[in-house]
C-alpha cells in the first residue's frame, strides 16, 4: 500500500509549505516606493527636498513606479522591511542617497542588508538599530559593502563583539559607532584595530569592570569620544601612567550614572592628557552634595577641562571653584586632605572662610519703641502719690490750670513739654530734690559747670570761631574714647566694647578754643548709646515686630494701642542703632514713606513723642 500523495494533494502541501508575502515581510525598495510616490511624497522645489528619480535601467513589467520623490536622506524606519527586493532597482533609484534608517524593522540575515547597502555606492550614515541580529554572523566577504560608511548604528541588535570587530575590520572609513542597549558585560580582544574610530557610543550595557573598558583603547587606538553612561562602572584601577598610554587621544568622556564613589576614580581622569570635557551626573560620590558644591568640587579637581555637564567651565568660574575646594576642605585632617588640595593651597595660600552676607530684602524687623511722656499713662495712683503727692486726675488738673503759662511758643530746640514741666517742679516740692529725681523720673538735667548756646548771639560766636579755623556751618567738636575699667559684677556684658575689652565710653563736646560744653559716658559698647534721649526709668519701651513694607501712617497705626495716644497725636522717630551718634533721631515725617526707605534693622529703636499743643 502506498503513503505517497497523489498530484493535486502534492501540490496542496507544497503551497501551504511556501510563507506568504505578509510573512516574508516587505522589500526595501516595495517600502521606498510607498513612502516615496508621488502621492504620499510630493515633490518640492528647493535644497535637501529631494529629486525625481527615473530610473533608466529596469526589468521589463517592472511593477516600480517610473518616478520616485527620493531626498539623499531615507527614513524607512519602522516599515516592516526584511528583505533587499531587486538589486538593479536599488542601484537606478538610490545611487545619490547618503543617509538611510532601517531601524525598527525585521531585518535579521547581513546577506540582506548587504545588498541593499552595496548598490548604494555613497552611503555615508546607517542606521540598523532595533533589528533583530543577535546571533547572526557576518558571513564571509559581506562587510566589503560598508566600506564607504562612516557613522554606523546598531542600537538594541544584540549584535556580537565578532560581528562588530568583523565589519569595522572593512570599513576603512568607519568613524562614529553606536553600540548602546546591547547587554555587552565584557569586551573580547580584537585582532585588528580600527584605527579611523573617533566616537564610540556604548550606554546603558552591562560594563562595569575597568579591565573591560580599557580595551577600547587598543582596539580603537584614535578614540577622541567615549559616551558610557548607565554602565555601572566601578572603579577606574589603572595608574596614571597607563591611563596616559591607553587612550592618548580622548577629548570627551561621558559616565553619567555609573557606580563611580570615590574621588581617587575623578583624579585619575586628569590623566588622559588630551581630555577637554566630562559629563559625570548622576555617580554615588556626589549624591551627598549640593549642585553647587558639586560643580565646584568637579571644577576644582579636573584643571585641565573646559566643559563639564555640557556647560562652559570659565576661567571665573574656575578660579572661584578651586578657592571654594580649599574653604571645603578646612578643618580636614591632614591624613585625608586631597593632593589637589595642596596643588591649590600653593596657588592661593590657605584661605579664610567666607563671611555668610544674606542679601535677600528683609520683609520684618523687631524693633525697641520709646514712648516719652507716659509717667501719668503708666503709675498706679498710690505710686503716683508717693512721687508727686497728687493722684492721676490731680496731676492733670494743674498741668491744665499752667499749660498757658508754662508751654513754649515755638517747638525749636525741642522744648521740654508742659507736663514733664509739671511734673518736674511736683517731684521737686514733694521730695526737695532737682537734680537726681528729675533724671530718674524724667530723664531731664541740667549742666553744672557746662553750658551750651542758648541765644543767637552765643551761637553765632561759636560759628564765627570755628569759621576762623576754616569750618563753616560748625557749631562744635566731638571727640571719644574707650576708658578701660575692671568688670563690673552686674551687668558686665553690656560694658564689653567692639574689641572685646570692659570699658566706659566718653564723648566730649568742645567749642573751637577748646572749651568743653559737654561731657557724656555711658556704660554701652555701641556709640549711639551716647546721645541722649531720655533715659529716665519712667520711659516705656515696647519691643515690636514691624512689616517694613507698610507706610509711616500704617506704623503709627500699629503703635496706637502700645504708646495709647492718637495717631494725630504722635511724633515717631527712627534710631539706627549704628549712625545715631553721628546724625541723631531721624523724624518719620511722610504718611506715605515706606519704612523699608529707612533700612530699619532687627534692635533699630523708634521713639514716640506726644505733639505738644
Amino acid at each position: 500500500m502506498s503513503f505517497l500523495p497523489d498530484q493535486g494533494e502534492a501540490a496542496m502541501w507544497d503551497q501551504a509549505a511556501k510563507p506568504t508575502d505578509h510573512e516574508r515581510g516587505r522589500t526595501f525598495m516595495e517600502a521606498i516606493s510607498e513612502k516615496y510616490s508621488p502621492e504620499n511624497f510630493p515633490y518640492r522645489r528647493g535644497p535637501g527636498m529631494g529629486v525625481v528619480v527615473v530610473p533608466t535601467v529596469g526589468p521589463q513589467g517592472s511593477p516600480m513606479k517610473d518616478r520616485l520623490n527620493l531626498p539623499s536622506i531615507l527614513v524607512l524606519n519602522g516599515s516592516g522591511i526584511s528583505r533587499a527586493g531587486d538589486q538593479v532597482e536599488i542601484a537606478a533609484f538610490c545611487a545619490h542617497v547618503m543617509e538611510l534608517d532601517l531601524s525598527h524593522n525585521t531585518l535579521q540575515d547581513w546577506r540582506e542588508i548587504s545588498k541593499i547597502v552595496s548598490n548604494i555606492p555613497n552611503l555615508d550614515f546607517l542606521n540598523l538599530s532595533f533589528n533583530p541580529l543577535a546571533g547572526v554572523a557576518l558571513g564571509p566577504g559581506r562587510g566589503e559593502a560598508f566600506c564607504h560608511v562612516r557613522r554606523l548604528v546598531l542600537n538594541n541588535t544584540q549584535v556580537s563583539w565578532d560581528t562588530v570587530f568583523a565589519l569595522t575590520r572593512d570599513m576603512p572609513e568607519l568613524e562614529e559607532l553606536f553600540l548602546c542597549r546591547n547587554k555587552y558585560d565584557s569586551v573580547p580582544a580584537a585582532t585588528v584595530p580600527c584605527p579611523t574610530l573617533r566616537l564610540l557610543h556604548i550606554t546603558d550595557n552591562s560594563l562595569q569592570d575597568w579591565e573591560e573598558v580599557r580595551k577600547f583603547g587598543s582596539i580603537f587606538p584614535s578614540l577622541d569620544t567615549l559616551v558610557m553612561a548607565n554602565n555601572n562602572l566601578a572603579s577606574i584601577q589603572d595608574s596614571g601612567g597607563v591611563l596616559k598610554s591607553l587612550f592618548p587621544n580622548l577629548r570627551s568622556i561621558n559616565l553619567h550614572n555609573s557606580g563611580l564613589n570615590r574621588w581617587e576614580d575623578i583624579e585619575k581622569l586628569n590623566f588622559f592628557p588630551k581630555l577637554e570635557e566630562v559629563r559625570l551626573q548622576g555617580i554615588p560620590l556626589l549624591q551627598t552634595y549640593t549642585n553647587t558644591e558639586r560643580r565646584s568640587l568637579m571644577i576644582a579637581q579636573l584643571p585641565s577641562i573646559s566643559s563639564l555637564n555640557g556647560s562652559v567651565v570659565s576661567a571665573g568660574e574656575r578660579e572661584d571653584a578651586e578657592r571654594f575646594f580649599i574653604r571645603y576642605h578646612l578643618g580636614y585632617p591632614e591624613e585625608e586632605l586631597p593632593y589637589r588640595y595642596h596643588c591649590l593651597v600653593t596657588k592661593y595660600g590657605k584661605l579664610e572662610p567666607l563671611a555668610e552676607i544674606d542679601l535677600r530684602p528683609r520683609c520684618r524687623a523687631q524693633v525697641e519703641v520709646h514712648c516719652e511722656d507716659k509717667v501719668v499713662q503708666t503709675m498706679e495712683d498710690c505710686e503716683l502719690i508717693k512721687r508727686y503727692r497728687l493722684n492721676r486726675e490731680g496731676i492733670k488738673l494743674v498741668v491744665e490750670l499752667v499749660r498757658d503759662a508754662i508751654t513754649s511758643p515755638t517747638n525749636r530746640n525741642n522744648p521740654i513739654s508742659p507736663e514733664i514741666k509739671c511734673l518736674a517742679t511736683l517731684r521737686y516740692l514733694a521730695t526737695g530734690k532737682m537734680q537726681l529725681c528729675n533724671a530718674d523720673d524724667l530723664g531731664i538735667s541740667q549742666p553744672s559747670f557746662i553750658r551750651f548756646p542758648l541765644d543767637n548771639q552765643q551761637l553765632h560766636r561759636i560759628k564765627a570761631n570755628f569759621i576762623s579755623c576754616r569750618y563753616a556751618g560748625v557749631v562744635g567738636a566731638i571727640d571719644g574714647t574707650h576708658i578701660i575699667i575692671i568688670a563690673p559684677s552686674k551687668d558686665e556684658d553690656v560694658f564689653v566694647n567692639r574689641k572685646k575689652v570692659h570699658s566706659i565710653n566718653t564723648q566730649i563736646a568742645f567749642d573751637a578754643t577748646f572749651n568743653i560744653i559737654d561731657v557724656v559716658a555711658k556704660a554701652h559698647k555701641n556709640t549711639r548709646n551716647v546721645v541722649e534721649r531720655g533715659i529716665g526709668q519712667m520711659k516705656r519701651r515696647f519691643h515690636v515686630n514691624v512689616r517694613l513694607d507698610q507706610t509711616v501712617a500704617e506704623l503709627k497705626k500699629q503703635l496706637k494701642e502700645v504708646v495709647q495716644l492718637p495717631t494725630t497725636h504722635m511724633r515717631v522717630y527712627y534710631i539706627d542703632k549704628d549712625v545715631c551718634s553721628a546724625f541723631g533721631p531721624e523724624e518719620m515725617k511722610y504718611s506715605t514713606r515706606a519704612l523699608h526707605s529707612y533700612s530699619i534693622r532687627d534692635g533699630d529703636e523708634i521713639l514716640v513723642v506726644p505733639k505738644t499743643k
